[in-house]
């Protein structure tokens, strides 16, 4: 008697992972009637199922979906940068989603010819960080004068800080340019 019972035992319970499965068809072809404990399990199963589903994705699996796509600065060198770990020499125009190499003329002699990414962005940059190399320099009154009329604040740091305040505002989701020559080169004169 005792082996019947484990026969049994069993046999529910390969019914109930069968259904839980999703292979009740099978046991009905066997001819196994589904007892009131196997068709607990299998809703059981069933609602487990549909709890998983309902989760939110893990934390790490929705930060990395939600930084696909970004540009993150994650370093400087002397004469370049780190981005979306890719070593970049020379200056460089950062968006939030994407970077570009930038021919930069010295500070001194920067103008809205030098940054045509901002005509072309739809919306249009909110803020301009402008790294301005090792040292902190002064932006042309002109070029100033005319990202004001457009209504795009500036920001002028030297690169190390730009690079921290273009991530920050990228991972805000604000709309950012980052327009960064490498620490290595002294921002082409001008007034500090």
């Amino acid at each position: 008697m005792r082996r019947g019972a484990q026969r049994a035992a069993g046999a529910l319970s390969l019914l109930a992972h069968q259904q839980a499965a999703g292979l009740g068809a099978t046991a009905a072809a066997w001819g196994w009637a589904a007892p009131a404990a196997a068709a607990a399990a299998a809703a059981a199963a069933a609602r487990g199922r549909a709890a998983a589903a309902a989760r939110p994705v893990s934390s790490l699996a929705s930060v990395i979906a939600a930084e696909q796509g970004k540009t993150r600065l994650q370093g400087y060198l002397p004469s370049g940068f780190i981005l979306n770990n890719t070593q970049v020499e020379g200056p460089v125009l950062c968006l939030p989603e994407m970077w570009l190499l930038w021919d930069a003329p010295a500070l001194a002699a920067l103008d809205m010819a030098a940054l045509p990414v901002l005509d072309l962005m739809a919306p249009p940059p909110e803020v301009l960080v402008v790294g301005c190399g090792a040292r902190l320099r002064r932006l042309p009154e002109e070029l100033m004068r005319q990202l004001r009329g457009r209504g795009i604040a500036v920001e002028v740091l030297d690169t190390r800080n730009a690079i921290s305040y273009f991530n920050f505002l990228n991972d805000e989701g604000r709309i950012v340019v980052g327009a960064l020559l490498p620490v290595g080169e002294d921002g082409g004169g001008g007034p500090e």
